[in-house]
């Protein structure tokens, strides 16, 4: 492990709460140069991997934007040396994806394109958002990072371990929060039950044929509506019978 950047100048925490920390934390660094993704990578990755550990009913994943490609101190300063940290993150279990965003002028994208195509691609998201330099980048970045969210919003949830004893999958309950209204979805038992006028959540595996079920996962209709909304909430709910079952 790398990760000597692994102390975060600001905490992750939920937007707009952070935001003028983020700001301040940004306008306070200099930059000085050199590019060295590989420590960024693996450093922003350690933290995830922490946080994945003490919240595992929660979905993390990196979003690495760069005007540069990976130069500096160290061997490790290289394309390999990030891919390599990118994939190891996403074959983890829970995965940790990376999306891509590169901001170069137009005569320097076809020498970006091949390194940034390749982080995007073994970070599990397919494809980089790769951004001209002009007057309008601020807008067309914000752009981007709003689809990186749409395509980031989780339709799926780990279950976490019950501290003491075994979990009852009768009394689990997943509560929404768009649009500042607050909902408990209705349980619909499988995928071929969802309502696209309704939606809902099922388990990967029905309890009801013995199974352990592991996730919790919500119908596409009830994705769409967070991905909507950038405050969305998902908290799944413990301890009273699940609306819904039959």
């Amino acid at each position: 492990m790398l990760a000597p950047f692994a102390t975060l100048d600001v905490d992750i925490g939920d937007l707009p709460a952070q935001t003028n920390a983020v700001v301040s934390a940004l306008a306070a660094r200099e930059p000085d140069g050199a590019t060295p993704l590989t420590s960024a990578a693996d450093s922003a990755l350690t933290v995830l991997e922490r946080r994945l550990q003490s919240h595992p009913e929660r979905r993390s994943a990196l979003i690495m934007a760069t005007d540069g490609l990976p130069g500096g101190c160290g061997t490790e300063q290289n394309v390999d040396g990030v891919a390599n940290r990118l994939e190891r993150a996403r074959a983890a279990m829970p995965g940790i994806p990376t999306y891509v965003v590169g901001v170069f002028a137009e005569d320097e994208i076809a020498r970006a394109q091949p390194a940034l195509e390749r982080f995007a691609t073994v970070g599990g998201t397919g494809a980089p958002f790769i951004l001209q330099t002009g007057d309008d980048l601020a807008m067309r970045l914000l752009e981007a990072l709003k689809e990186i969210r749409g395509q980031a919003v989780a339709c799926e949830y780990t279950i976490p371990a019950p501290q003491g004893g075994s979990l009852d999958f009768g009394k689990v309950n997943v509560r929404t929060n768009v649009a500042g209204t607050s909902v408990d979805l209705d349980y619909v038992g499988s995928a071929d039950r969802c309502a696209p006028d309704k939606g809902g959540w099922y388990y990967d595996t029905a309890p009801t044929a013995g199974a352990q079920p592991r996730r919790v996962i919500l119908c596409p209709q009830t994705c769409a509506q967070l991905r909507d909304d950038p405050a969305a909430r998902v908290d799944l709910v413990f301890g009273c019978a699940t609306r819904g079952i039959e």
